[in-house]
């Protein structure tokens, strides 16, 4: 199967997700724009094979992307969000079939409630199904008009290599807090760090911080001993790091879903993180595999951190043991399997 995919600026989950529809069987044509620089990418993972290709089309206008769409002949078109004008005008009368890939949450917002009013306008003539990571997700799709059999799950994969092999679930030696992520506000890394000094000041050995991710608070004030900064990680590295830490860290402002959650459910860390996070309810349910804290604050970070600190080992195993089983549901079907269903549903509704 041909599948063209519109992409922003790529990341490695998603060049794992589309090396997964390429070992399926399936070739894939992705057009994207240019990095983010918050996220850096490996070049080596953008190598083209006979089968894969990537192409980078931020200075195309919507007649250049409409012929590279033609002249591919795609069964399946994946576009990224519903914000890119140039790739929604690319795909509206395109007879493939469109799907919308989405991760925002329905919060209740008023630009939320617009897309709704006006979704006549700005979804139906554009897209025909909807790939979302959660149920969060999955109930904003279905305000947006898409009905419950023309949305799909398990929009992000994580690597079934990397992350194939379950830890073990022993006590470690050292005991220690992880965030991953951009090192910015909206991620909640300032309150993160004020939080983390706060609980640090207050208890005995305390656990260590180790921080992965670069950004512009990367020389924010902290003197902590126990405070690590590693910058950008490989998942290769990275797994190793979940596997040897305690709990996982997301005080997000802003958070559509939280890849890093599925990974870290995925290697059985407890977790912190705000309620605003996407994927919260589906990866993190509050005091089953770790704490929900309602806002990121520094009073309510604290306390999570403090009694997360003061769990026995028991507790943290539980809690290790419901991450494991929340993380189940997103090894049943892959990337790859979900878009073979959506084609397999669309030729027997056409058919």
């Amino acid at each position: 199967m041909k599948i063209i995919i519109l992409w922003s600026s790529l990341s490695e989950y998603m060049i794992s997700n589309i090396h997964d529809l390429d070992i399926s069987g399936h070739e894939v044509h992705c057009l994207h724009l240019s990095q983010d620089k918050n996220y850096p990418l490996d070049a080596k993972l953008l190598l083209t094979t006979n089968t894969v290709t990537f192409q980078n089309v931020e200075k195309c206008n919507v007649e250049e992307i409409l012929t590279i769409i033609n002249n591919y002949n795609p069964e399946i078109c994946i576009i990224g969000g519903w914000n890119i004008k140039k790739y929604k005008k690319a795909v509206k009368n395109l007879k493939t079939l469109r799907v919308l890939a989405m991760d925002n949450p329905w919060q209740n917002r008023p630009r939320q409630w617009l897309g709704i009013i006006f979704r006549k306008q700005l979804i139906k003539p554009y897209f025909d199904v909807a790939f979302v990571p959660g149920s969060k997700q999955e109930k904003f799709a279905q305000k947006l008009g898409f009905k419950k059999s023309a949305i799909y799950r398990n929009l992000f994969s994580i690597d079934k290599v990397i992350y194939a092999n379950l830890p073990q679930l022993q006590e470690l030696s050292s005991r220690s807090f992880l965030y991953v992520g951009r090192l910015i506000p909206e991620k909640g890394f300032d309150i993160l760090l004020k939080a983390y000094k706060k609980y640090s000041d207050s208890v005995e050995n305390p656990w260590g911080l180790n921080i992965v991710g670069t950004g512009p608070l990367m020389n924010a004030s902290q003197s902590k001993t126990t405070v690590k900064y590693l910058g950008f990680l490989g998942h290769s590295d990275l797994v190793k790091l979940y596997r040897n830490s305690n709990c996982l860290l997301l005080p997000s402002r802003r958070e559509p879903w939280g890849i890093v959650m599925q990974e870290a459910a995925s290697q059985g860390l407890p977790m912190i993180a705000t309620k605003i996070v996407g994927a919260v309810g589906d990866l993190l349910v509050d005091q089953y595999n770790g704490t929900v804290i309602s806002k990121c604050s520094i009073k309510k970070l604290q306390k999570s951190l403090t009694d997360m600190h003061k769990l026995t080992v028991e507790q943290r195993t539980k809690f290790r043991l419901a991450s494991l089983a929340l993380s189940k549901k997103y090894e049943t079907h892959t990337f790859a399997e979900r878009v073979e269903e959506m084609a397999k549903r669309n030729l027997a509704s056409n058919g």
